[in-house]
């Protein structure tokens, strides 16, 4: 049976290109020619299932091929992994953000890079199977004359009031993801816990985002599980020219002072607050602050910037565009009225 793949609420208006992949806009699909006649109705049916009056949401199809063509599963999973890289690497630093203003309204999660798959039956209706401990398969349907029910968003979805799709960075991993060495398979393992810290779920707390950053940057770095090995590998990836170290007094890692950049001083810091969480230990108030911000907030800014240095590293020039933060423009489509 043909499949539609779509990503309903990626915050694109315009079509966009990652490696063999296309995306088309739902706002574009008019004109677009890419589903066959006989699969019309019942895609467009599923869409409008689907559409939003926010402007989010695109169609995904092969180049050069029409909507329900043969896909490798694979290379399923490497759009999925580019779309979360493309979409939270768009974001403004959540430092940033933390007294409201524009940027507060732009952000987006994991959520927004959900990419999803449907059997194309004859249109008058659709499965959703929905959970993972507990498997439920649900079906909708609708008369001829009637439209399909609405599938219902993640509760959580953002839908930002102007968003910014880094499509440089979605490239660039789709392309690292697709060479199948060590160091592919270590970001995409890096890149499942990036999905579990970037959700916007209640159901992950804070808590349990602190331990799959760790868990992600150690599956990135490559260096092991020792917090000095892991905090001197991730200063050397993000060190810029105008980092500069200092000494710190209290480095449980060291057993005494030590120089490290501030990057290392944070990441130092999050793993005492790592290892107080995991062991049950009693945790100090003051590790969910540094430098004036929530970790939460720098947790977000860090796994962007780490991620970006990891595949600059990988293209072996520091001149890589994704290693820096694309200059941000609103896209269009979006519906929200504002904040």
């Amino acid at each position: 049976m043909a499949i539609l793949l779509l990503t309903p609420y990626l915050p694109v208006s315009d079509e966009l290109s990652i490696g063999e992949w296309r995306l088309i806009p739902f706002t574009a699909m008019g004109g677009s020619g890419i589903v066959p006649e006989p699969l019309a109705k019942p895609v467009e049916r599923l869409i409008a299932a689907y559409g939003r009056d926010d402007g989010m949401g695109a169609v995904v199809h092969l180049n050069g091929r029409q909507v329900g063509a043969e896909f490798e599963m694979g290379d399923f999973t490497r759009l999925r992994a580019a779309l979360l890289a493309g979409t939270v690497g768009g974001n403004p630093e959540m430092a940033s953000t933390q007294d409201g203003g524009l940027g507060a309204w732009s952000l987006t999660t994991a959520e927004n890079a959900l990419l999803v798959g449907h059997p194309i039956g004859d249109g008058s209706g659709y499965a959703l199977q929905i959970g993972v401990l507990v498997r439920v398969l649900s079906g909708r349907g609708a008369l001829e004359d009637e439209p399909l029910p609405p599938i219902e968003p993640p509760l959580e979805l953002p839908t930002p009031l102007v968003s910014f799709f880094d499509g440089e960075l979605a490239q660039a991993i789709y392309t690292a993801l697709g060479t199948g060495d060590d160091r592919a398979r270590r970001l995409e393992r890096a890149l499942e816990w990036y999905r579990v810290v970037l959700s916007n779920a209640e159901a992950v707390s804070v808590d349990v985002r602190v331990g799959a950053v760790r868990s992600a940057l150690e599956a990135l770095l490559g260096a092991g599980d020792e917090t000095k090995k892991v905090v001197r590998a991730f200063g050397r990836l993000v060190r810029r020219p105008d980092s500069t170290d200092q000494t710190y007094e209290d480095v449980f890692w060291a057993n005494g002072p030590v120089q490290l950049t501030r990057d290392e001083w944070w990441l130092t810091r999050l793993s005492m607050l790592r290892n107080a969480i995991m062991h049950g230990d009693e945790v100090p108030n003051d590790l969910w602050e540094h430098e004036g911000h929530h970790q939460l907030n720098l947790v977000h800014d860090k796994l962007i910037a780490v991620l970006r240095a990891f595949i600059a590293e990988g293209a072996k020039t520091t001149s890589c565009a994704v290693a820096r933060r694309p200059k941000r423009r609103a896209q269009a489509g979006s519906g929200r009225k504002g904040p």
